[in-house]
């Protein structure tokens, strides 16, 4: 057994030896695969993340169809409440437009989305703002009873 160990050796040695820039090359460009995937490894969270930030601020996955109005009025419960992603208002800079909208037809309440962010909040005139934020961590519940309104933020 024992010098069957060493023929193989010995053997290998020799076809190195023989071919030692090939057997260079190749262990070089293993070298690199397994540091360019090391670094792929342990820098996927931060590329991730990075991503993510930019399609949010971006709005760059907000999908949007020619057919859906961009907003939309509706009543429940007897108050008025004004719809919209958000996009046509530019709320991503201030809800200046959206609130001079939403006053403008009367709204009671003001649901839209487009940031990503969660707000919730009723102006001193009483219209409610909400943009419930991304589906994955949050969501708004809104309720009408006797003509009351109760809005409420809620975490998944």
């Amino acid at each position: 057994m024992v010098a069957r160990k060493n023929r193989l050796t010995t053997d290998a040695v020799r076809e190195i030896r023989h071919t030692l820039s090939r057997f260079l090359s190749i262990l070089v460009l293993a070298a690199l695969a397994v540091a360019f995937l090391a670094g792929l490894r342990a820098t996927a969270p931060d590329m991730k993340y990075t991503a993510d930030r930019y399609y949010d601020r971006t709005g760059f996955m907000d999908g949007w169809v020619l057919s859906t109005p961009v907003k939309k009025q509706i009543t429940l419960g007897g108050k008025s409440i004004l719809l919209s992603h958000g996009h046509h208002w530019g709320v991503k800079s201030g809800y200046d437009a959206a609130i001079a909208d939403a006053r403008a037809v009367g709204a009671d309440i003001l649901l839209f989305g487009h940031t990503h962010i969660p707000l919730l909040e009723q102006l001193e005139d009483g219209l409610w703002m909400m943009n419930p934020g991304p589906a994955s961590s949050s969501y708004g519940l809104i309720e009408i009873e006797d003509g009351r309104i109760s809005c409420t933020l809620l975490n998944v």
